[in-house]
């Protein structure tokens, strides 16, 4: 355990040096980081945690950005890697490292907590780039672990053994004799693709990779890509159905919280990313069963289940990997039960974790055996550390609550690491993160970044929560309530917000039994885009607007403004975006027996800001404000009117 001496302060230069040390360590021909010329044939690891920093760098919007060279560094390593032998190319799934530079020989065990962290990173490089491996991969990873690592009750195993009678690898190789019988006439394309005609690297036989591209090979044998992997889809297909036949792997069948919140966060992910509700449904499976099973009458976490017999104190990463779980569920589904459980569950961990005298967190809770030491681990390794998820959770969840004691113990969590931070940025990539995103939460943002305008609300700024007590003073200023005056939106630096919106009613109260219309004006910064609904290309992050009512009001009949094409390198087609200004129009149903009640409308905005080089992270913004329901027989007035007059432009 290392703590700062000294203040170091929080700046993006923290960030950009992190960023720096681990691309210098790549390997330009063969991919992957850590790589030493010193010993340049030792293995090779996934290091997710250093890869999902140079993801959150490509978004990064700082001038004299490192994302250019973060962006080789980190495709050319997820392309290795998903070509390589370390991927299971007939059952999907990662094997826990490659035993040589190339990426080609695995050290053959499965493990969850690698599969988990590649699903999201694999998720996400698809939904950065579109590249449609990408997609296959995250896939491939979600339906092994759906398929061989899942409890019935829905809680996902530990690993998958490597061995058959004591010999590693046997399973997953093969013969060239053997590939032909199964093979047939297809064996020469299959092994042309999969690296069968070059000398077997492997003791025991083949390990299947790709040697070259769906493209390449196409053209070579005069097809298209498309019809090519429709082929090779097939043989996969045979030969995995062959393998299924050999001698079953043993399985460690322990469900471990920190672990099984590793793979929540990629399956909820992966699921809202590709579409794919089943991954979504799959993860909020899991979590329940471990809040329903993995804790004990106080709440307090299980660390291990097996044999229908939870047991051990949970440590810091049971409950750093849970939360963030489970904040990937609530951002995939936007179930308020998610997100709930992930403060209750933060809140727990403070107080049993926290170290109120030196701040961060212990690995071990206040009341666990004794220790002759107790530690505080900031250094990422095959898994992140427990303080540097915990940070980014607190500052995530600062950013949903507005609650000011999250970003207190991520400012002293960061401030305790500061100068491990600095001297060793590699060794605490994911530290090094929560540095990016701290500096992007500002010190008095509010509840989703709402911000009161004076000018357009007609009284001192204020909290959200003046904001909304102060509604039938607002709407006496402004009839028909001007809603959420001036919201922050993509705020991805304190001082600069690259969307801004408005919202308006078209009458004065909501009319009992009866509709009215909502309109939400988007301003757009110059040089930047977010993207039309519908999407395109489809795997581009829309503009959707959503709504939540206390009082069972419904929206419907949503009106996005048509997009307009825009043309960004290296994409076969241009994109349909909005710029400067979108307004997005629906209709509220208002249920006859809400009359005379008040109302809280809860408008939700989720968009992704784009200029020609860099995509911000998506984002979803809930907005609030608060109204009455008119009585029976109360007059409703219309109001607003400009914004519901439609020029076939907005």
């Amino acid at each position: 355990q290392e703590a700062a001496t000294e203040a170091i302060p929080l700046e993006d230069k923290l960030v950009k040096a992190g960023v720096r040390s681990i691309n210098a360590s790549f390997d330009a021909e063969y991919g992957g980081i850590d790589f030493s010329e010193v010993s340049p044939n030792g293995p090779k690891f996934p290091t997710s945690s250093k890869l999902v920093l140079l993801q959150y760098d490509i978004e990064s919007p700082v001038a004299e950005s490192t994302s250019a060279e973060s962006a080789k560094v980190l495709y050319q390593t997820l392309d290795a890697m998903a070509n390589g032998g370390i991927y299971d190319h007939l059952g999907g799934g990662f094997h826990r490292y490659s035993t040589d530079r190339y990426w080609h020989v695995p050290h053959f065990e499965k493990m969850l907590y690698d599969n988990g962290q590649l699903a999201l990173l694999y998720s996400q490089a698809y939904e950065q780039t579109g590249n449609i491996q990408y997609k296959q991969v995250a896939e491939g990873i979600i339906d092994f672990v759906l398929r061989e690592l899942t409890d019935p009750r829905g809680g996902f195993y530990s690993a998958l053994d490597a061995e058959t009678d004591g010999v590693e690898g046997e399973h997953y190789a093969w013969s060239q004799e053997e590939l032909k019988q199964i093979l047939g006439e297809g064996y020469p394309l299959f092994a042309e693709f999969y690296g069968l005609n070059d000398p077997v690297r492997f003791e025991h036989g083949y390990v299947l990779h790709r040697v070259t591209t769906l493209k390449a090979l196409a053209e070579k044998q005069k097809t298209t890509p498309a019809a090519l992997e429709s082929q090779l889809a097939t043989m996969r297909d045979k030969l995995h159905t062959v393998r299924n036949q050999r001698q079953p792997l043993l399985k460690d069948d322990k469900i471990l919280t920190s672990w099984n919140g590793l793979m929540i966060t990629g399956m909820a992910t992966a699921g809202r990313i590709l579409k794919r509700l089943e991954y979504t449904a799959a993860a909020e499976k899991a979590a329940q069963f471990i809040l329903d099973q993995m804790r004990d009458d106080q709440g307090h976490l299980y660390r291990s289940y097996r044999a229908d017999q939870a047991r051990l104190n949970a440590y810091l990463d049971d409950y750093a990997f849970l939360v963030q779980g489970l904040l990937a569920l609530y951002e995939a589904t936007g179930k308020q039960q998610w997100l709930e459980q992930a403060q209750a569950l933060t809140d727990l961990q403070i107080k049993l974790f926290w170290d109120q005298k030196e701040h961060g967190f212990f690995f071990t809770t206040h009341d666990h055996e004794q220790l002759i030491a107790r530690t505080k681990n900031a250094y990422d390794a095959a898994i992140p550390s427990g303080n540097s998820i915990s940070t980014r959770n607190l500052i995530e969840l600062t950013r949903l609550t507005g609650d000011p004691r999250y970003r207190e113990h991520a400012d002293q969590t960061l401030q305790l690491f500061g100068r491990v931070i600095k001297r060793y940025p590699n060794r605490c990539a994911q530290l090094v993160q929560a540095v990016g995103e701290f500096l992007e939460t500002p010190a008095d943002q509010k509840q989703s970044s709402l911000m009161i305008s004076p000018a357009e609300a007609g009284f001192a700024q204020g909290s959200l929560e003046q904001f909304t007590e102060n509604a039938a003073q607002l709407a006496s200023v402004t009839p028909g309530l001007e809603l959420l005056a001036f919201a922050g939106l993509g705020q991805v630096t304190p001082k600069k917000n690259l969307v801004a919106a408005k919202a308006y009613l078209s009458v004065d109260k909501l009319p009992a039994g009866k509709t009215c219309q909502v309109a939400i004006v988007l301003t757009i910064e110059e040089g930047w885009h977010i993207n039309a609904n519908p999407a395109s290309p489809d795997f581009m992050v829309p503009t959707t607007f959503t709504v939540k009512s206390n009082q069972q009001v419904k929206l419907s009949q949503i009106k996005y403004p048509a997009g307009h094409a825009f043309t960004v390198e290296g994409f076969d087609e241009p994109l349909q975006v909005y710029e400067k200004q979108a307004v997005i129009r629906g209709t509220l149903t208002i249920p006859a027996a809400a009359a005379g009640k008040a109302e809280q409308l809860e408008l939700n905005v989720k968009y992704q800001a784009c200029n020609d080089k860099t995509c911000i992270r998506p984002t979803t913004v809930s907005l609030k404000g608060k109204f009455q329901v008119a009585g029976p027989g109360e007059p409703v007035k219309q109001v607003n009117q400009k914004w519901f007059q439609t020029d076939g432009q907005n």
